[in-house]
């Protein structure tokens, strides 16, 4: 069986990682850049790799592409 990611799953960065392995997230679209001991993610957006934080909030469009909300999902 497959998992599968349905376009239109929202989400905070976090909860992504939490709820998905990372080389699932890496075939989708999703970067980890470490860098002296720090750990960055990105996501492939409709403009090329974008960062974003823990809280951000991101959901999947589609073809390995993310969009990303303004919203903060910490307040």
């Amino acid at each position: 069986m497959e998992i599968e990611l349905a376009i239109g799953t929202r989400g905070t960065l976090k909860e992504f990682l939490e709820s998905y392995t990372y080389s699932f997230l890496k075939t989708r679209g999703l970067a980890r850049i470490s860098h002296d001991n720090h750990s960055i993610c990105a996501v492939n957006t409709k403009y090329g790799y974008q960062i974003v934080k823990l809280f951000d909030v991101v959901t999947y469009v589609g073809h390995g592409k993310w969009g990303i909300s303004n919203e903060c999902a910490s307040k």
